[in-house]
């Protein structure tokens, strides 16, 4: 029996690893940071393109309208004009220097809602605490994350929210709507391209 118990656990242990996080994903989101310091709060909107590993297009329309983009050898940033027609801003780096923190999380996330060597899961009253390890916790660059599920199993697609803590102390609240599993996402979506323009925005 013991060993049943054993098997049994190792068993749910690699399932929730290997099915949590899906190959791709899509989502928009609504967004709301909170100063560690005056408790200020900064809201913002927009929408995420994910493929594991480590491609990401990330919008966002306020306070400032930006678009990130990253693939295996290139990152972009770019600052949208303030008046339609003007030049926006764009630096552009090598993927490594590029990374930012939710290229980074995502790709975390592969490890499932088991504890691992990058952090440590908690069961709690609002959903799942993951507790980064101490060298995670620096490459990362968070503390914790909370996941929180609409009613059903706790799977990628039933996330309601996700609350980040930074290093600093600062939080990140982000709600999910409209998430969309594995769908087919071309990966020029996570190149650059010249011409984007205001109609490729999220529309409000």
């Amino acid at each position: 029996m013991k060993k049943s118990l054993i098997l049994c656990s190792v068993f749910l242990g690699q399932y929730l690893m290997a099915d949590f996080l899906p190959q791709s994903f899509s989502a928009k989101f609504d967004q709301e940071y909170k100063s560690a310091i005056k408790g200020n709060v900064k809201k913002g909107h927009g929408q995420v393109e994910y493929k594991f590993p480590g491609l990401i297009r990330f919008e966002t329309l306020k306070p400032t309208h930006v678009l990130y983009i990253t693939n295996s050898k290139k990152a972009w940033y770019y600052t949208y004009p303030f008046m339609e027609g003007e030049k926006g801003e764009l630096t552009e780096t090598s993927a490594k220097e590029g990374q930012v923190l939710f290229t980074k999380f995502f790709d975390a996330l592969k490890k499932g809602l088991v504890t691992n060597n990058l952090y440590r899961v908690e069961k709690t009253p609002k959903g799942q605490l993951l507790v980064f390890l101490d060298k995670s916790k620096k490459e990362i660059g968070l503390r914790s994350a909370l996941i929180q599920f609409t009613s059903g199993s706790e799977e990628f697609k039933n996330i309601s929210a996700m609350e980040l803590e930074f290093l600093d102390g600062k939080k990140s609240l982000m709600t999910l709507s409209d998430v969309k599993i594995n769908p087919e996402i071309n990966d020029s979506r996570f190149e650059f391209k010249e011409q984007v323009n205001q109609s490729e925005t999220v529309k409000k």
